[in-house]
């Protein structure tokens, strides 16, 4: 067949070779040497600046080490100010602010400056990139594991962690959101990580204790009906308003007792879009049903379940830390077999999903697209 093809002029198509277990292991660990030593490179200066550019705004950022460093690397907390749609002055003051409002026991701890002064200051779609690049540079720099990444925010840093941590779910070990604002998100995509939300009684200005109280029981209910998920805490401090003389602080140890969850074998995917989270990705949405999609997914044993609403295709990427790559696999949508075989291991799908995020806790040995439709 090979020595007709040839003869026929038929160009041949490069074969991407599968590797087994211990070679993919040996290509994971090569491919994110190798870049990574290329980026310490090219970013040295940005880290050295305590300055991040990225379409003509800027993210000034501080940051302090504390405790001694562990085996794997340190923690790293990332703290957002309060402000927002103020004057620059009134920022300003919020960031020097929260740059020593917090002490982990051990960790770098990062308070970012806004790139802007706007009232959603926090959560705008430039704020993916700055903070995926932001804990990139923190891994390459200061030597963190990429699994102890923590979120945090007061006032308008809080609306931010609202926002961010169900946007970015899979970027963090565990959140605390103090004395923010919900807006409309939902909690779902929070169903594999540790959420935290600190709160003054008195806090009544646009209604922010109300909803803290709502989210207080929103969380309950979904950890009682997926006991394994939707970990929790939630204090509403009932003499206090919006300042609540840092009782809040117990966010921090709060937090440190969780290490993200790359591999969970159940992911709830609300309002899917071009981007990934955990082991789903690349989904496609019908027009006008961004709001309302959603995807369920589940692994037991060899077998993948799906159930969706409004998604029509996605992308599941796989590893053995969630099932047996050597074995075939079942992927199912509701009762019906939608794939079924073997997903290889190559170094095209390390290198695409260390490059799609840059995050060796998210680099994934093969993946298969399927259909929901």
């Amino acid at each position: 067949m090979l020595l007709l093809l040839l003869l026929s002029g038929i160009p041949l198509q490069p074969v991407e070779l599968s590797l087994n277990r211990e070679q993919a292991q040996t290509e994971r660990e090569k491919i994110i040497r190798e870049q990574s030593a290329q980026l310490r490179k090219e970013r040295g200066d940005e880290w050295q600046k305590q300055q991040i550019v990225h379409n003509n705004l800027t993210m000034k950022f501080t940051h302090k080490t504390f405790g001694e460093k562990p085996a794997k690397g340190r923690s790293l907390y990332i703290s957002m100010h309060g402000g927002g749609g103020t004057t620059s002055k009134v920022n300003d003051g919020q960031w020097r602010n929260q740059q020593g409002l917090y002490q982990p026991a051990e960790g770098v701890y990062i308070a970012p400056r806004a790139p802007n002064d706007a009232w959603n200051m926090w959560f705008q779609p430039h704020m993916d990139v700055f903070f995926a690049r932001l804990i990139e540079d923190a891994v390459l720099f200061a030597d963190v594991d990429v699994n102890r990444v923590y979120l945090m925010g007061y006032s308008a840093g809080g609306d931010g962690v609202f926002r961010l941590a169900t946007r970015l779910a899979d970027r963090w070990a565990a959140a605390a959101m103090m004395a923010g604002h919900p807006g409309d998100v939902a909690a779902d995509n929070l169903r594999n990580l540790p959420f935290a939300l600190y709160m003054g009684g008195k806090d009544a200005a646009y209604d922010r204790n109300k909803h803290a109280a709502e989210w207080k029981v929103k969380l309950a209910e979904l950890h009682k009906n997926d006991p394994t998920g939707y970990i929790h805490d939630v204090v509403i401090y009932p003499e206090y308003g919006h300042w609540m003389q840092r009782k809040d602080a117990v966010a921090l140890p709060w937090m440190a007792k969780y290490e993200r969850n790359t591999a969970p074998k159940k992911v709830v995917w609300h309002q899917p879009h071009a981007g990934s989270l955990y082991w789903l990705a690349e989904a496609v949405v019908e027009n006008g049903k961004e709001r309302q999609a959603r995807v369920k997914a589940s692994i037991t044993g060899q077998t993948v379940q799906l159930t969706s609403e409004h998604v029509e295709k996605i992308t599941i990427r796989l590893r053995d830390d969630l099932l047996n790559l050597d074995q075939p696999i079942i992927v199912k949508s509701g009762d019906k077999v939608i794939f079924e075989g073997k997903v290889a291991r190559t170094r095209a799908c390390l290198e695409k999903t260390w490059k799609a995020r840059l995050d060796a806790g998210l680099v994934f040995d093969g993946e298969v697209t399927v259909g929901l439709k």
